[in-house]
Formats: C-alpha cells, structure tokens, sequence
C-alpha cells in the first residue's frame, strides 16, 4: 500500500479531473473523493471522467453503492456509517475500508475492522478554518499495536512531511497542499513524493 493519499477538493476545481488525471499519470496511487455536497449523478459523471486505467486507485466518501458500477477496490467511511449495513457489506465484498479518527487513542482501542484510517488533524488546517490542530506533536504512533495503517491528516506540508513519518505513521493524506494552488498540483504532488520514497517506512 502507497504511504501517500491525496484528498480532493471540497470545492469543485477547473479541469478537476484532468489534474486528477495527470497526478494519477505521475505516480499517484490512492485518490479520495470527499465531496460531501456532491448528489449521486456529479459523482457518477466526476468518475466518468477517469480514466478507466485508475478507478480502482479511487476512494469514495459518499454514493458508496457506486462502488460496484465502476468497479472500485476503496470505501471510505466517516463515524456515523461505521457500523452500517453498508460497511459490513463492503468488508463482506472484501473492499479496502478506511475511516477517520481524532484521538490518538481511537485505531488502538476501536474495533480493527479497518485497512487504513486518517488521524488528525495533526496541524492547523490548510484549507478548512478553524478545523485546529487536536494530535499533540510529542504524539508517537506505535504501529506495531494496530494492523490498521495510520496516515496523519491535516496542515501537512512538505516542511513537516519527514518530522510526521520519523513519529510512526504509515503515510500522510495531503488536501490543501495540493489544491491551495491547482496549477501547481503536479508539482506539490512530485515534492511530498520525493519525500515519502525516503522518509517513509515500506509495508
């Protein structure tokens, strides 16, 4: 499994999927999809748009039963479906789940019913105000105790990528990095990988 994920924008983008495209062309290997405002026929003509070479690199937030249309591998989802009957159809359909934690203690005394989950923020939010920092930095992730991969979320930069991954986590999920400046996606995407082929453990 890839230590990077990139999340989309909130906010619909120009071209959107075309940067998506070309990120995917340089290497991205897990894309989530978190439009929460996004009705079910967006989503499905956002997808449409991918090139069918990389759906299977997509996570979907919303519209799970999508899943199946375009034949995706990853399901994201947020704490109130976690006991869903949703979830436990995809973990039955042997999906790759995630979800999202904001305490350090959640992935080691949760059910590991999850392949990977976010935990932060880690920082102060790059693209979402007052969405602040709730990960202390003298936090260490002992990796070891969980078998759910633990990717640190939120205000990440390429200046404390390396700090991030030297504490333990398995990877970084990256928003407002990427999408501050869309013109320069490609770009921001190549610096945090260059970043996570060194800093990062393999696994």
């Amino acid at each position: 499994m890839t230590n990077l994920i990139i999340i989309s924008s909130v906010n619909d983008l120009p071209n959107e999927t075309d940067l998506v495209n070309k990120l995917f062309e340089n290497g991205l290997e897990l894309f989530h999809l978190r439009k929460p405002e996004m009705k079910e026929a967006e989503q499905k003509q956002y997808l449409e748009k991918i090139n069918p070479a990389h759906l299977n690199k997509i996570s979907i937030h919303q519209h799970h039963s999508m899943a199946n249309e375009f034949e995706l591998k990853y399901l994201h989802f947020k704490e109130s479906f976690r006991n869903s009957f949703l979830f436990d159809k995809a973990k039955k359909n042997n999906y790759t789940v995630s979800t999202s934690y904001h305490s350090h203690n959640d992935p080691y005394v949760a059910n590991e019913k999850y392949d990977y989950c976010f935990l932060g923020p880690v920082y102060n939010s790059i693209s979402k105000k007052g969405y602040d920092q709730k990960i202390n930095e003298d936090v260490k992730i002992k990796q070891e105790k969980v078998s759910t991969k633990i990717f640190a979320l939120g205000g990440i930069t390429t200046s404390n990528t390396e700090p991030l991954l030297k504490r333990g986590f398995s990877g970084i999920a990256v928003l407002g990095s990427i999408w501050q400046e869309p013109n320069k996606c490609i770009e921001s995407f190549n610096q945090f990988q260059k970043l996570c082929q060194v800093s990062a453990p393999s696994f």
